[in-house]
């Protein structure tokens, strides 16, 4: 038995051994080695990449924060701005020094009731240990005891400046300002660029109605080609005229006349709804009288008549022209200088916006025309007294047209009759309007009225360049209404019609609910005078059938230029007319149905 038993015991540990691990062979270690190596190598090279990457992810983070703040606070300040200021050295506050050198700083207002609160946003270029900032203070009652100064945001990622640089000079490297067409600011006047450490930019202040450009009277409901230009006509527009004496004295008052009543007549059967205000000593409203109201220019009117003969009242004694002489059978009896001898640019300016009060009418215009024959020696505070010093009655006109372009105005400037060459004269309306002349020579010839804040003439001139300022806003285009000729007589269509037509420039639909016309905006090539253009009705609703198509200019009708019956290069007819458009004309255009049978 006990051998029996000695040979199990030998068995089982022989079967334990055969059972553990007997370990790698070589050929296995190696082979084991090799690539553990090449993992370790990939989970090494992975953590050395995230250790360089870490950084640059931070840097973007953290742009990112950056540009989020300037994107809050840089349009606002912008868009609300009244005056701005880049002298490195500038700074609104006077009891505190801001750190850094200013890249911008913004005159700006907020509205508190009816009360509007004026203070200072000051953009500035900072050095803090190895970084450079851009800070945003809030300035209120700057000067005063009551002035605070507020650090309200900061951009961390800004460049060093380069090389030379001195705290004197302009950090353009970091903030870039331009200016547009005003040198004086407008609200939208103004282009700004933000330069990161990293090369990126952030740009505000030139995108869509900031570069002038402005939106289609009736962008509603069609699809309009992009590549057609933005339409200017079909906004408001308050023409001011000057009629203080010396316009009669230097023989300009029927010309001054004709020419306004010109460019009402140019703007008629357009969108565009105007009022004209006179200026002497003060400003008064010549039609409408009732404050901040406008009439309409789409269609012939009373009001349009109206207009006209308030200006066409007003005495024409040229040469000859004397306040004192008393009116007579031989006169309309309404005198040049109707409120006093003296001329006030500032009150001129004041009443195409705001109330006696200073508070801005619910509707304000798109654009002031203003038209003067001279330098101001007036200004509101002191319109009942004696003249003033120029440079201080500029200086009035000044600040008010800035109030005016805080609506989002843009104002021109028209400089005729005897100063029209002066220097001081031209030099004081520029520094109100902005500085960009008119050129009918520039453009290849096209002229630049659509760009221009200044334009001069004699008086003899003046409706020459009223007629210039008359095409940049509604020059090339073809404004349609709907009408259904019932036994000869035109009649609206009905309110809740909709009417589509087809153009070279794309699809636009008239809904009647909403809009009583659609205004086409045509491009033309620098010296290209007129051009074909089609006008077919898509889809005449149930209940008419196409009839014809009328246009008139300046409501006469043109004859000769409106081709139809027409077809396609099939031959099949269509429901429209080509019409031959010149550059610098609106049309007006009746779009004509008749009841089907």
């Amino acid at each position: 038995m006990r051998p029996l038993a000695e040979l199990r015991r030998r068995r089982a540990a022989e079967t334990a051994r055969d059972e553990r691990d007997p370990g790698f062979t070589l050929p296995e270690l190696l082979i084991t080695m090799t690539i553990s190596g090449v993992i370790l190598a990939s989970i090494c090279a992975a953590f050395l990449v995230i250790l360089r990457t870490a950084p640059q992810a931070e840097e973007r983070v953290a742009i990112s924060k950056d540009i989020s703040f300037v994107q809050t606070w840089l349009p606002v300040d912008l868009a609300s701005a009244s005056e701005t200021f880049t002298a490195p050295l500038y700074s609104p506050a006077t009891s505190a020094v801001l750190p850094g050198t200013n890249a911008l700083t913004i005159k700006r207002f907020d509205i508190s009731g009816s009360v509007s609160v004026q203070y200072f946003v000051a953009y500035r270029y900072v050095n803090v240990g190895d970084e450079w900032q851009l800070v945003r203070y809030e300035i209120r009652n700057a000067g005063t005891p009551q002035e605070t100064v507020s650090r309200v945001g900061v951009a961390h990622e800004l460049p060093a400046p380069p090389p030379g640089w001195t705290p004197d000079q302009k950090p353009e490297h970091a903030l870039e300002v331009k200016s547009r067409n005003q040198v004086v600011l407008k609200p939208i006047g103004e282009d700004v660029i933000v330069t990161f450490n990293n090369g990126d930019q952030f740009a505000t202040g030139g995108a869509g109605l900031s570069e002038d450009e402005f939106l289609p009277s009736d962008p509603n409901l069609g699809f309009v080609d992009p590549s057609a230009p933005p339409s200017r006509c079909g906004g408001t527009i308050t023409l001011v005229l000057d009629t203080s004496g010396s316009v009669p004295q230097n023989n300009g008052g029927v010309q001054l006349e004709n020419a306004a009543t010109e460019f009402i007549d140019l703007f008629t059967g357009t969108p565009v709804r105007m009022n004209v205000i006179g200026f002497d000593r003060a400003a008064y409203r010549m039609f409408p009288t009732t404050e901040g109201s406008f009439f309409s220019l789409l269609n012939a009117s009373s009001d349009i008549t109206a207009a006209r003969n308030r200006i066409t009242v007003i005495d024409n004694r040229d040469g000859n022209w004397n306040q004192s002489i008393p009116d007579s059978p031989l006169v309309d009896g309404i005198h040049w200088d109707q409120i006093g001898s003296g001329t006030n640019w500032e009150s001129g300016l004041h009443m195409p916006f705001f109330n006696v009060a200073g508070v801005p009418y619910p509707n304000t215009p798109d654009l002031v025309v203003f038209v003067t024959d001279g330098e101001p020696n007036r200004n509101i505070a002191n319109a009942g007294g004696s003249n003033i010093a120029t440079a201080t009655a500029v200086a009035s006109a000044q600040a008010k047209a800035n109030d005016g372009r805080r609506t989002s105005a843009r104002i021109i400037g028209v400089l005729v009759g005897a100063d029209f060459n002066k220097a001081s004269a031209i030099s004081n309306l520029k520094s109100v309007v902005g500085s960009v002349e008119y050129d009918p020579a520039a453009n290849g010839g096209a002229g630049n009225a659509s760009d221009a804040d200044f334009f001069r003439a004699a008086f003899v001139n003046t409706a020459t360049v009223l007629r210039a300022i008359m095409a940049a806003e509604c020059g090339g285009t073809v404004t349609l209404q709907k009408k259904v000729d019932v036994g000869g007589v035109l009649q609206d269509v009905p309110a809740t019609s909709k009417w589509n037509f087809s153009t070279d420039i794309g699809d636009r639909l008239l809904d009647r609910s909403v809009t009583a016309s659609v205004t086409l905006d045509y491009s033309f090539n620098t010296g290209q005078a007129s051009k074909t253009v089609r006008i077919i009705e898509d889809g005449t609703p149930a209940g008419y059938v196409f009839d014809r198509i009328e246009c008139s200019k300046a409501g006469v009708p043109v004859t000769g230029r409106v081709t139809q019956p027409i077809t396609d290069a099939g031959g099949q007819l269509l429901l429209g007319a080509d019409i031959l458009l010149q550059a610098d004309e609106a049309l007006s255009c009746l779009v004509i149905s008749k009841p089907a049978p």
